[in-house]
């Protein structure tokens, strides 16, 4: 599998984590009560599968290529999106930091509801885009730079979870969004 391929293949699983997201927070806004440790376990999914797993690989693995390859980062020709990238990156791991905290004050604050339902919207919104900007202008531009990379990057990819994940951690949380999703959203 290419490097690339196997990025847009966790962006679908991340998609899916989404869609239970958007499905909680209709359940907040309704009043609708939450199994216990649910919400929890969705935002250990964000923090660790979407932002230690996939956005590592991009952050230590697959950023430092490119700027290799094109002889430093601001020699890029789409350095602006790589920009981007990290800035969204940042940006998400404060919402879900912000999530989980709003989500704990929830039972004693009533005003934590509405903090909660902005924070989850807004790291729906954000990371849906952010999906959208890699997938169609900047992956396919480093798709064609990198190229004769792809093997190595491939394997760096496979040594990171292997070494600093561990051996079968992402396919856990595989299964954790998807138990998630029956029991969240209704499929």
């Amino acid at each position: 599998m290419k490097a690339i391929e196997i990025l847009n293949d966790e962006h679908r699983i991340i998609e899916q984590g989404l869609g239970v997201l958007e499905n909680v927070t209709r359940r907040v806004v309704e009043g609708e009560p939450m199994p216990p440790g649910k919400l929890e376990e969705l935002l250990d999914f964000f923090a660790n599968y979407a932002d230690k797993i996939h956005h590592g690989k991009e952050e230590r693995l697959l950023v430092p290529q490119m700027e290799d390859r094109c002889g430093g980062r601001y020699l890029c020709p789409h350095n602006e999106l790589l920009d981007r990238m990290e800035q969204e990156h940042k940006e998400g791991r404060a919402l879900i930091a912000r999530m989980g905290e709003t989500w704990t004050r929830l039972p004693k604050e009533p005003r934590a509801k509405d903090e909660f339902v902005a924070a989850s919207r807004n790291y729906t919104h954000m990371l849906r885009g952010h999906i959208r900007m890699e997938e169609e202008d900047l992956f396919p531009e480093m798709e064609n730079l990198l190229s004769d990379y792809d093997r190595s990057l491939t394997e760096a990819y496979e040594r990171q979870e292997r070494e600093e994940i561990g051996e079968g951690v992402p396919e856990k949380y595989h299964r954790t969004v998807e138990e998630l999703a029956k029991e969240l959203s209704g499929g």
